[in-house]
Formats: C-alpha cells, structure tokens, sequence
C-alpha cells in the first residue's frame, strides 16, 4: 500500500505547479525567439530566455524535471526516504529542486535542504 504524508505529498504537487508555469513561460517566449512574432518586443514576462536555442532548452529542462518529480509521486518513491524515527521524508532531490522557488508564496520552509 502506499504512504501517504502530508509533508510528502505536497512537494511534488508544489513542484508540479512550479513547472507548470515555467512551461507557460516558455511556450510564450517561443514565438519571439522563433521570429514568427514581429511586432516588436515581447512583454517582459515572456523574455525570461530569449537567446538562440534557450528557449528551447528550457522547455526541454522542463519536460526533464517534470520526469524526475512525477517519479517521486504517491505511490512510487524510488528514494524510500526516511527520517531517524524511520517517519517518511522528501527525498533530497526533490527537497534541492523545489529551493529554486524558495521565495513562492506556496513554498514551506520545512523544505529547505539543510
């Protein structure tokens, strides 16, 4: 049967989120940067990887950390982690991914890695 822990379960969910909007970001970065948008600059909310090649990239990176969240969700955890009193934590890379949106009104600061 799996584990279910509120702590647990939340982090991949946040991460989920996060990678959701990035997404989004990208795909409307992706028209400026491919030259089939002509009317001068993006806004500046879609300019966050404008270089050749990056925005690209950064779509892929997303579709990278989606895979290793989604490997990390209820039912599976390939990292069986667990705290001294043997109490289910976030595995650590889950907990190093989610400290690049440590700033996010929905981050908790139980997962700061440290």
């Amino acid at each position: 049967m799996p584990h279910t822990h509120k702590y647990h379960d939340a982090l991949p969910e946040f991460l989920g989120a996060r990678l959701d909007e990035w997404e989004s970001l990208g795909r409307q970065a992706l028209p400026w940067q491919t030259g089939s948008r002509d009317e001068g600059q993006p806004p500046e909310h879609v300019s966050w990887r404008r270089s050749a090649g990056s925005v690209e990239f950064g779509l892929r990176h997303v579709a990278t950390l989606r895979a290793i969240v989604e490997i990390h969700r209820i039912g599976y955890d390939p990292c069986d982690a667990h705290d001294a009193s043997l109490k289910s934590v976030p595995c650590e890379t889950l907990l190093h991914l989610a400290a690049d949106w440590s700033t996010h009104p929905d981050y908790r600061q139980e997962w700061a890695a440290g």
